[in-house]
């Protein structure tokens, strides 16, 4: 199971949909493709709020940012 935080991430993935989805996917990456800007700006505001409150520290999101994260 993967979770998408960042921008970079929600383009891996959405490649990664169009490229190997099947029927089911299909659907789901019209649904994605609709609510992209609502998603985006979600994350953006995310990051946006996570750097003013780290100061110096490196966030999880700054890991993140690094590449697409996989659990499991």
């Amino acid at each position: 199971m993967n979770y998408v935080t960042t921008e970079k991430q929600f383009g891996e993935l959405m490649r990664a949909l169009e490229t190997q989805g099947d029927k089911w996917e299909k659907q789901l990456i019209s649904t994605l493709k609709e609510r992209k800007e609502e998603i985006t700006r979600s994350m953006r505001m995310t990051k946006l709020l996570t750097n003013q409150k780290k100061g110096s520290r490196q966030s999880y999101l700054d890991i993140l940012d690094g590449g697409f994260c996989t659990n499991g």
